[in-house]
């Protein structure tokens, strides 16, 4: 199956590892998302990717956006409402300034937090998307 800009498709993140890359694809007129295989890094040619040719294309950011909101995944620039939690008080709703990775004192991941645009922050699983802001 081929995935055509002109058909609706945009690019939304891309994975590395250590032999071969893959993008999300995201189609903003059906709301339909697919991972293809865009690049071997052990061979020279790419002939074998399923869409090689969406390896150079940017991210969109708004295609990006609207992936989110369908999957209900809260991200940056998004409205995010408190639905648990003792820090924020619940019911609260704001725009999400960014997402701030949390370490433990090993430099161990331990969570992802929320940081509001008035700079409260809690815990991503806390939060949803808010509907009446989307």
């Amino acid at each position: 199956m081929t995935y055509r800009m002109e058909d609706g498709w945009r690019k939304v993140s891309t994975t590395y590892s250590l032999t071969f890359a893959s993008a999300l694809l995201f189609n903003i007129v059906t709301g339909e998302s697919v991972t293809v295989w865009t690049r071997d890094f052990d061979r020279w040619d790419a002939y074998e990717c399923d869409a090689p040719e969406w390896h150079e294309v940017p991210i969109d950011n708004d295609a990006w956006l609207a992936y989110c909101r369908k999957n209900g995944i809260v991200a940056a620039g998004l409205r995010a409402k408190v639905v648990k939690g003792r820090k924020v008080p619940v019911g609260f709703s704001g725009i999400v300034a960014r997402i701030k990775k949390v370490y433990d004192r090993y430099d161990r991941w331990v969570a992802n937090y929320v940081v509001f645009e008035d700079g409260t922050a809690t815990n991503v699983t806390n939060c949803v998307l808010d509907e009446e802001g989307c």
